[in-house]
């Protein structure tokens, strides 16, 4: 009945096209219409956009294209026992429109977990963001729910700062944020904790909100069953975590040896160096035939590496510090483990710089031994960059590309720039391990390299 109801609603808007044996008035059989694509008319916003000269009808971007930019300087603090995270954020936001702007706006997506905030789905209720400082160079703000005059006001998932001074273009404010909320167990599927051994953090930070050619503020809540728009910047972020915590995250790892047990250090450097490497420790590599070459796959860190705590190194009080810096993404998330395998190697990019050689980037997993068919990973990750690299005609730009096996946080998989986080796909097969892993990887190119509003038009990235 559902099915029949369809066919004669279609029918009756026209959409169908008449049956291949209609017969005309002289008794020939006709030839079944074929429906006419409409014309395409971009939304008026955009219109108006080619107008302006910022865009072009072609997709391509206008002669007065602009895209505003943010350098973000965070250092963050997990108390792993406590489910607790801190922070503080230099933010510089440079103002690259042609628009004086009284106000910016920023997002604390961490107040998806507010009380009373609206939601599209359930959500663990931890509190969310707990804001300590908000400054605007060196003059700290206080909170305004009206009226004129410098100050903040916080609605759901947006913070809107009314700036002392306008921001002139060309120009860049310099925003001081300290803040801190409770890691929700699960962050509706997309990030949290898992097992008292594994935090993977995302959505953690104040992030400014989009400001476009287009549509201007993009000022949509977080509900929790959304994806995400958002601009990009460069990062230079430090974690502190216990000793004993292998860390992961968006861009380079600087002084690794530092943080790196001796043994793990000279492990990852075996694993970028060489795709002709044999007869290494035994038991820590394996083979995997690709394209015409033979990538060596290392066990970084394994199971006698966590029970002997020789994965990182150790320190005075404890804690070690973890700085990533990352240039040209618009994100950042990072993973904290103490009971996981690495796997990693490296795997051919394409030629990024036009020298007529084969560039790469290192890949790898993060797995737990609760996860057996996560052994492969590593294999995975490094056919679907090779692949995508060379189907697509984009080289992977970024350094490494990371998966993180998050049962008991996800189900599925969710992206992240140079990481995805997966669940450990135990009864679906390795098929679905390794389809679900190409999936997360494809979207470094889509959104990560061609920044789509995925809040608005997630088809454009998810198809």
């Amino acid at each position: 009945m559902r099915i029949r109801s369809v066919v004669v609603l279609l029918g009756f808007l026209g959409i169908l096209s008449p049956p291949p044996h209609a017969l005309s008035q002289d008794g020939e059989r006709l030839a079944p219409e074929r429906p006419t694509p409409d014309v395409v008319r971009p939304p008026a916003q955009y219109q108006r956009a080619v107008e302006r000269g910022t865009r072009s009808i072609t997709g391509e971007p206008g002669p007065a294209y602009w895209q505003q930019w943010t350098d973000y300087t965070v250092t963050t603090r997990l108390d792993v026992e406590r489910k607790h995270l801190e922070g503080s954020a230099r933010v510089v936001y440079h103002n690259r429109s042609p628009r004086r702007l009284t106000s910016v706006f920023v997002q604390l997506l961490q107040n998806l977990h507010a009380p009373g905030v609206i939601r599209n789905r359930p959500a663990e209720v931890t509190g969310g963001v707990t804001l300590n400082r908000v400054a605007v160079g060196e003059q700290d703000l206080e909170p305004k729910s009206s009226g004129r005059g410098a100050g903040y006001r916080v609605q759901g998932t947006i913070m809107r700062i009314r700036l002392p001074e306008r921001l002139a273009s060309g120009d860049s404010v310099v925003l001081h944020i300290d803040w801190s909320f409770t890691v929700p167990s699960t962050g509706v599927g997309r990030m949290g904790w898992n097992s008292d051994n594994l935090f993977h953090i995302a959505y953690w930070y104040p992030q400014m909100a989009v400001y476009d050619d287009v549509g201007g503020w993009q000022l949509d809540p977080y509900l929790g069953n959304a994806e995400f728009y958002a601009g990009f910047g460069s990062y230079d972020v430090t974690v502190d975590v216990p000793e004993g915590w292998l860390v992961m995250g968006t861009g380079t790892l600087q002084d690794r040896g530092s943080v790196l047990h001796p043994d793990v250090h000279r492990r990852l450097e075996l694993a970028e160096a060489s795709d002709t490497v044999i007869n290494v420790v035994p038991d820590v590599h394996r083979r995997l035939e690709l394209a015409e070459a033979s990538y060596t796959v290392i066990n970084v860190v394994g199971e006698n590496d966590v029970s002997a705590g020789r994965v990182t190194t150790t320190s005075a009080d404890g804690r070690l510090q973890w700085r990533f810096v990352a240039d040209s993404v618009r994100d950042f998330a990072f993973s904290a483990t103490r009971d996981s395998r690495w796997d990693a190697t490296r795997t051919p990019v394409g030629d990024r710089d036009g020298d007529g050689q084969p560039d790469f980037a290192r890949v790898g997993a993060i797995w737990r031994s609760n996860a057996p068919l996560w052994a492969r990973s590593a294999e995975y990750s490094q056919h679907a960059i090779d692949f995508l690299s060379r189907y697509t005609g984009v080289p992977y730009p970024w350094p490494h590309m990371t998966a993180v096996e998050g049962d008991g946080i996800i189900g599925g998989g969710m992206e992240f720039p140079m990481m995805t986080l997966i669940g450990s796909y135990n009864t679906r097969g390795d098929s679905a391990l390794y389809y679900v892993t190409a999936h997360e990887e494809a979207h470094m190119w889509l959104p990560m390299l061609v920044g789509v509003d995925e809040k608005r038009y997630a088809w454009m990235e998810e198809g």
